[in-house]
């Protein structure tokens, strides 16, 4: 199978993956896993996983993750899709050589992610609804994951389900940050 292919079948699993997590959330909750989740880290292997993405469309990914970012008990699993789908509609939805801004740190009790960009922002009207399942604002050349609308929804599957919440705030035309404020312990 060729490396084009594979990528293809990966993405594929991750797409039916999601949309199971999204159906079975609703009627059966969110299992999460329990482990000591370096956050931290975590930011670092979003960053680097979404970077192609970005480098693709020349824009400028920054990465300020503090000391105090720490760690969270949680599932990474859970935690790095949420990261990489904020930063995936990010990217999407912001012009060739703009700017996204991950930046991450922490307090005592929990740790908070901010993704932002200077990107096409949302518009008010839209605002209400970017949580809905499948909904997606139209922009042309969002593709991917971005343009099922799946992303936004997951994340605030997955970070409620730690305990924790999503903050979307948006500037039509002027970009969004979307901040993810996560326990430290959510048992």
């Amino acid at each position: 199978m060729s490396t084009r292919s594979s990528k293809a079948v990966a993405r594929l699993s991750r797409l039916i993956d999601d949309v199971l997590d999204l159906t079975q959330g609703d009627t059966l909750g969110i299992v999460l896993e329990r482990e000591r989740v370096d956050l931290a880290g975590l930011c670092r292997t979003a960053a680097e996983a979404v970077r192609p993405r970005a480098a693709e469309k020349s824009q400028k990914l920054e990465t300020e993750i503090a000391p105090t970012t720490g760690f969270v008990f949680g599932d990474a699993r859970r935690l790095r899709e949420s990261i990489e789908h904020v930063l995936g509609n990010a990217i999407a939805y912001t012009d060739k050589r703009g700017r996204i801004r991950l930046e991450a740190e922490g307090g005592e009790d929990q740790a908070v992610i901010r993704i932002s960009d200077n990107g096409v922002g949302i518009p008010d009207e839209d605002l209400p609804r970017v949580f809905n399942r499948f909904h997606r604002i139209d922009q042309e050349g969002v593709r991917g994951e971005a343009a099922l609308g799946l992303g936004l929804p997951l994340t605030r599957q997955f970070i409620e389900a730690h305990g924790g919440s999503v903050e979307l705030v948006s500037d039509k035309g002027k970009g969004t940050t979307v901040t993810l404020t996560i326990p430290r312990d959510s048992r």
